[in-house]
């Protein structure tokens, strides 16, 4: 099947995106209206992979100068282990790379360890950790950043 990537910036994005995550397991899914306000958000890049037609992941980055920060990634509950992730971040960084960003930074989840693994293989390093800084379950937040 036919998988295409691409970047988003329509609003009416906004409410797939927030069923999308509400389903996905995520422990605490963003608003329609916070989606809204970042594709509104001019430093905001976001990238969707869809499959014949159908929204299987999304990921926003944040951009400041020549860095950029990715505050929300997910992949549709049925698609995770896929792969789908994967291509998604590799065309994400790709992507970011010929924008000239030469720093991507994130936060997870101690406990999403399939994340966690993911953003290794990328060759996201461990920089710190933030105690607490989950206010919904007061888990650990592991800081990681991809230089280039």
């Amino acid at each position: 099947m036919e998988t295409v990537i691409r970047e988003i910036k329509d609003t009416h994005y906004a409410k797939l995106f927030a069923e999308l995550e509400a389903n996905s397991g995520a422990p605490k899914p963003w608003s329609t209206n916070l989606y809204e306000s970042e594709f509104l958000n001019p430093n905001v890049k976001c990238y969707g992979l869809f499959q014949q037609g159908t929204l299987l992941a999304f990921i926003i980055f944040q951009v400041v100068l020549d860095e950029a920060d990715i505050s929300n990634f997910v992949v549709k509950k049925d698609f995770q282990g896929q792969g789908f992730g994967n291509n998604l971040l590799s065309f994400a960084i790709s992507e970011l790379k010929s924008l000239g960003i030469k720093k991507i930074k994130l936060e997870v989840r101690e406990f999403n360890i399939s994340a966690k693994h993911l953003y290794e293989k990328m060759g996201f390093k461990i920089v710190a950790t933030r105690q607490g800084y989950y206010s919904d379950t007061g888990e650990l937040a592991i800081l990681m950043d991809l230089d280039f």
